[in-house]
């Protein structure tokens, strides 16, 4: 909440109200117990935000000159804006637009002593009233409406002219919880930050396919061990444990290698690059000026681009063309397919159901209740046998017997740790791990949940039912599961 009380005589007060990041990321001026102003910076421009409470009826013909100034202070500051940004007027004007215009499409309510004002106001900075121009039912096109049963609009949004595009819709709301003689105006803007972020994992993982080299494996190795030892205990707990394999992967193996297309050789061409920078200069410098000669060559300079990458594309399709007929009239059909599948691109996805829609499907499958514990009866002799597994800790030899059954490099759980990473001496620390929870200690939560991953049957593909989910277990988990499954199967052989 960033404020402006009223001053002595209790004439003013304004605030506006922002989320964290707005406020750290805007520059905010107080002007005066009247006016706010927040500025920041979007993808492509400024948007400035001014908010105002306009003089009420009483002073505006007590003090004219106090009006006057007021009004002449929010054309000066609007007035400093770029054109090209986005300039919004908001707040409590005091003010009815009572005539219909080419600003004011829906006018209501009758004059009053600040009418004159604002409507100078907006003429002069080319400001759009937006709850004045989007349709409304006629019950919602009041923002005023008190005791007396008044109906005027005294609240706006304004925004340039130009800017009234990037709003999408603009409607009021009365508030029926307070006794207040005002409505709510709300009006939605689209525009987007400079930057978003990229959703990625909080802690990259490495190309564990790098384990296969006997060295990587021995340095990790050592680099878990030490890390381990660095905390001076044996991990009683699966946390402890993730961090150190994490850490020794990163220092070890580095950050995962970039899955995405690696670009082309004209496409890393200076002379494109040059181009291509050129072109943006060009384009930036048209929409400042906006004389035709500016715009006329940048359109010379893309079209000249534009040639360059569809040579360049036609060259690359050549070539693939002759290498796949060289290699058909070799015999290699598997390498032609290859360059045929580099020449038409990634193979078309069907259309997967809705996120929400597989979420709530394997929900209720999860959540069906099971059977009634008549219909599934056992059969007398099994129940009076007596378990004969094995209780005792679980020892080196059968951790790395389950090792060796579980794939290595196979689809991981959320810790995204393979079976490889617990290879060699990170082994005993896990088994310090597995033997605390057969002890009676804590068991990692993480290992009673599992990541479901919806696979495509067949049918139609927006049918959730036409998914079957696999539960990816975490690494650890899987291995515990194992040497349990290895105890059970010396006993029952089957």
């Amino acid at each position: 909440m960033v404020q402006s009380p009223a001053n002595q005589g209790g004439v003013g007060g304004v605030g506006i109200i922002m989320s964290r990041r707005f406020h750290d990321e805007a520059t905010i001026c107080v002007i005066n117990s009247r006016i706010i102003t927040a500025s920041i910076q979007l993808r492509r421009r400024k948007l400035h935000l001014v908010c105002a409470y306009g003089p009420t009826s009483p002073n505006t013909t007590a003090f004219p000159a106090d009006t006057l100034a007021f009004y002449d202070q929010l054309e000066g500051i609007i007035s400093t804006y770029p054109q090209r940004d986005i300039t919004m007027l908001l707040g409590d004007m005091n003010a009815t637009l009572a005539e219909r215009s080419q600003r004011v499409r829906f006018p209501v309510g009758n004059e009053n002593s600040n009418s004159e004002h604002f409507s100078n106001l907006l003429d002069r900075c080319d400001l759009i009233p937006l709850n004045a121009n989007f349709s409304m039912k006629p019950k919602r096109r009041t923002t005023f409406d008190g005791m007396r049963q008044r109906k005027t609009r005294l609240d706006y949004i304004c925004c340039k002219a130009p800017a009234r595009r990037h709003f999408t819709n603009c409607r009021t709301v009365r508030m029926l919880t307070m006794r207040s003689d005002h409505r709510m105006v709300l009006a939605t803007l689209r525009e987007s930050l400079p930057f978003v972020q990229k959703r990625t994992p909080n802690e990259p993982l490495p190309n564990w396919l790098d384990l296969k080299d006997a060295n990587k494996m021995k340095d990790f190795t050592m680099h878990t061990v030490d890390a381990l030892e660095i905390q001076n205990t044996i991990p009683t707990a699966f946390a402890p444990l993730v961090a150190a394999v994490k850490n020794a992967a990163r220092e070890t193996l580095g950050e995962a290698q970039s899955k995405s297309r690696p670009k082309l050789a004209w496409e890393s061409d200076p002379a494109v690059l040059t181009a291509r920078q050129n072109l943006k200069t060009l384009r930036r410098a048209a929409y400042t000026s906006g004389t035709l000669d500016a715009h006329s060559d940048a359109n010379e300079a893309a079209l000249h681009l534009t040639n360059v990458y569809n040579a360049a594309r036609k060259e690359r399709v050549e070539a693939i063309a002759l290498s796949v007929e060289n290699e058909l009239e070799a015999g290699r059909s598997r390498a032609a397919w290859k360059a045929i599948g580099e020449l038409v691109g990634s193979k078309r996805t069907r259309v997967k159901a809705c996120t929400q829609d597989l979420a709530s499907h394997f929900e209720t499958l999860l959540s069906t209740p099971s059977p009634d514990i008549d219909v599934l009866v056992a059969p007398p002799s099994l129940a009076a046998i007596p378990l004969a597994i094995n209780t005792n800790l679980i020892t080196l030899a059968e951790l790395r017997i389950a090792m060796r059954d579980v794939p290595k490099f196979k689809a991981t759980g959320t810790d995204g740790i393979p079976t490889a990473a617990y290879t060699s001496g990170v082994a005993p620390f896990l088994l310090d791990v597995m033997n605390g929870g057969l002890e009676g200690g804590p068991v990692s939560p993480e290992w009673l949940e599992s990541e479901i991953v919806p696979i495509y049957k067949k049918g139609a593909a927006s049918d959730p039912a036409n998914y079957r989910g696999i539960s990816l277990m975490q690494t650890a988990a899987k291995l515990f599961d194992r040497v349990l499954l290895l105890r059970i199967r010396e006993v029952y052989q089957y």
